[in-house]
């Protein structure tokens, strides 16, 4: 039993290793850290700056109903999947307020955007959470739908 723990960690510390490199390779490629500017916050009713070292804004529209994060480095990891809500809630009245069935929703869309863009590479530039999408935690959905079921 030790005998496989003890290979088991290794395996896991290779992992960590990769996933650390594929998110550092990622950060690089994509510009992530500052808000992009082919992405401009003007296209939103409102946007917020966070100032976060998960999330660097949030763009809020009405008229598709949708709530664009902004990602930064540290929401690269698939790890960062509750430290990046925690900044989204903080950040965004429109996540804060949302109800309780909406919340679950745009929680799962926002995993699902943290988990694979580093990876496979799903996540995108910037994550639409939109309101109106159910709430799926299956992760083969994730990935044949690309965050967007």
């Amino acid at each position: 039993m030790n005998r496989i723990r003890l290979q088991s960690t290794g395996s896991t510390k290779i992992a960590k290793l990769l996933v650390a490199l594929v998110t550092a390779l990622t950060s690089i490629t994509m510009g992530v850290g500052a808000v992009h500017a082919d992405l401009a916050p003007t296209d939103y009713d409102s946007y917020t700056s966070c100032g976060s070292i998960y999330i660097t804004g949030i763009g809020v529209s009405s008229r598709y109903s949708t709530i664009t994060v902004f990602p930064n480095w540290a929401a690269l990891s698939p790890t960062a999947a509750y430290g990046t809500w925690l900044a989204a809630n903080k950040c965004s009245a429109s996540i804060r307020n949302a109800s309780a069935s909406v919340r679950d929703s745009l929680y799962a869309q926002l995993t699902c955007h943290v988990q694979y863009s580093a990876g496979l590479s799903l996540g995108g530039r910037a994550w639409d959470l939109e309101r109106w999408r159910s709430a799926t935690w299956n992760p083969w959905t994730w990935v044949r739908h690309k965050c967007n079921w």
